[in-house]
């Protein structure tokens, strides 16, 4: 019994001696918890350093890291080859395989995600530089990033390729390791410090997965508006548009049912240019070819990457190809593999929907749809021929007590969405009425669907009413295309200044609905004016091409009925 009372004394010793020779990011009994930011409080070689020869690199921390953690955390720029991670607590030990280059500057990043045993991040970006030789480099590019919309882009991730002359042309920047690569802090700046003097091309790209690197077709992705940045460059912006691809043609095909497929394409277009004419189906092996019966937009936007085409009957798995004969800018057609579905096509009640919605007052009818001005627009759920659809439509005008009906025209967006005007235009204060009764189409067989028809009572806005925003700015080109957006909706207002012999443009948006905007202008391509609504430019990666220079006001701009909002300047900055 005595010696196992001396046991079981000696056991509990140990555990107790145990317990507190363990390392712990816990404070002090009775102490604060430590909330403070992860930090590197020490490295050697130590930032800025030169003449370093060592093949051990040190960091200390404020808090205690995880190995598993910090492995996938930091990098070396340039790569370094092979090594080995042991960290102890708060201190890190990386020990080099290979002998680092003479007269080489160096960058070490740790992820700003980078999370110790108790959770605490980085601030911000971490990112310092030392060198082999006896100078540092002491190059410096920096600027900013931001969404689509405009706002900080947090996660994004720059990359940077200096322009060698070594570099063989056909080398593509989707498989050339960077040269340097940063973080964008919490307000979407950023600054490659410690580079090397030269040429670079640059893009950043919406960091989804966390990897200090670009995953091709899954990452969104902003260009410079110049091919080649210099080192010394500052106050650059880019702006994250969206997914890259190789070709502006289709790049997928997706059948949903038996008769119904969905498109994408490599970049967005103008569903008014969309051409269902070149557009070719073939079953793969007889190549016999399979009619496209009629066509629409996924999301009804002006311009769009999807759309969905309704065929001819397709046999269940068996294999087809699609192509659309446009310019993809290289002058090959990209041909698309896919299988029949043996989803039976899904017969549903027509629905028909009009903005303005029933009972505004006032109704601001640049709103459905701002690229075609004041109208009415009528969604549907299947598509309809403009025939078919202007005869089951009327129009009419509502004045002192008497109502009369109007003449009207019908502007075909797509197949399923229709833009009405009245021959002499909407009149500002007027009221309208707007029908459609589904018992006078004769293309759909629902009948419980036709029993009642799809009215828009609306009061056209007057002008005092609306709000207006003006400004001026300055851009490097000949002209400038200036976008005013309302929150909350899907209505870009757009219009085109001309620049004078100094770059100055001026600038107004007459009749506003009231509203939150953001404004924003670019300067299009080429020489000839740009069209009406053009869109951005945004470049791509490969073939390489900048994006179009681009510039914002900062904060959102605020239109009140009868007022206008000025000095709302815009300086477009390009790249240089």
């Amino acid at each position: 019994m005595q010696s196992v009372s001396r046991i079981m004394k000696m056991f509990f010793i140990l555990l107790l001696w145990l317990s507190g020779g363990c390392a712990s990011d816990r404070p002090p009994a009775g102490g604060a918890p430590d909330t403070s930011p992860l930090q590197v409080l020490s490295s050697n070689p130590a930032p800025s350093s030169v003449n370093v020869s060592t093949d051990r690199i040190h960091l200390t921390f404020n808090h205690y890291i995880s190995e598993r953690q910090l492995l996938n955390s930091l990098l070396f720029s340039p790569s370094i080859g092979k090594y080995d991670i042991a960290v102890n607590g708060k201190e890190v030990d990386v020990r080099v395989f290979n002998p680092l280059e003479k007269n080489r500057t160096y960058h070490i990043t740790l992820d700003k995600n980078l999370r110790d045993t108790q959770g605490h991040t980085f601030p911000g970006p971490y990112t310092f530089a030392f060198s082999t030789g006896p100078s540092i480099d002491t190059g410096v590019i920096s600027g900013k990033v931001v969404n689509a919309d405009f706002s900080p882009a947090t996660n994004a991730l720059l990359l940077a390729f200096s322009e060698q002359s070594n570099t063989p042309a056909e080398v593509s920047l989707l498989t050339r390791e960077p040269d340097y690569l940063i973080q964008a802090d919490a307000y979407g700046g950023f600054s490659f410090n410690n580079i090397g003097k030269g040429l670079y091309k640059i893009f950043a790209v919406n960091n989804r997965n966390n990897e200090l690197r670009y995953t091709y077709k899954t990452e969104e992705v902003g260009l410079s508006s110049a091919s080649l940045v210099p080192a010394g460059s500052s106050n650059l912006i880019f702006r994250l548009d969206g997914l890259q691809s190789k070709s502006d043609g289709i790049v997928s095909c997706s059948p949903l049912e038996e008769q119904r497929l969905e498109i994408t394409f490599g970049r967005p277009i103008n569903i008014t240019s969309f051409n269902p004419e070149k557009l070719e189906i073939r079953h793969a092996e007889s190549h016999t070819l399979i009619p496209a019966v009629t066509w629409f937009s996924k999301n009804r936007a002006l311009y769009e990457r999807t759309f969905l085409i309704v065929t001819a009957k397709l046999q269940p798995s068996e294999p087809y190809l699609i192509s659309y004969r446009g310019d993809d800018g290289t002058g090959t057609i990209r041909t698309i593999p896919f299988y029949g579905s043996s989803q039976p096509k899904v017969n549903h009640p027509l629905s028909i929907t009009i903005a303005p919605d029933n009972g505004s007052n006032p109704a601001y009818l640049d709103l459905a749809w701002p690229a075609l001005g004041k109208a009415v627009v009528i969604r549907l759920s299947d598509p309809l021929t403009e025939t078919e659809l202007s005869h089951a439509t009327t129009l009419s005008e509502r004045a002192s007590g008497a109502e009369s009906n109007l003449r009207f025209s019908l502007i075909k967006i797509d197949p399923r969405t229709f833009a009405l005007k009245p021959s002499n235009g909407f009149q500002p204060g007027r009221s309208y009425s707007v029908s459609v009764n589904p018992a006078d189409l004769t293309s759909t067989t629902d009948k419980s669907d036709k029993l009642k028809p799809v009215v828009s009572q609306f009061r056209t806005a007057e002008n005092k009413e609306c709000g207006s925003i003006s400004g001026t700015g300055h851009a490097s080109g000949k002209y400038a295309v200036i976008e005013a957006k309302l929150s909350g909706s899907a209505s870009t207002f757009s219009t085109t200044a001309l620049c004078d012999k100094n770059g100055t443009f001026r600038y107004l948006f007459p009749e506003l609905p009231p509203g939150s905007y953001t404004v924003s202008a670019f300067i299009p391509s080429g020489s000839r004016p740009p069209g009406a609504y053009q869109q951005w430019n945004p470049g791509s990666i490969e073939p390489y091409r900048p994006a179009e220079a681009f510039g914002f006001f900062a904060e959102p701009v605020k239109v009140r009925a009868g007022w206008t909002t000025q000095h709302i300047d815009i300086q477009i900055i390009p790249s240089r």
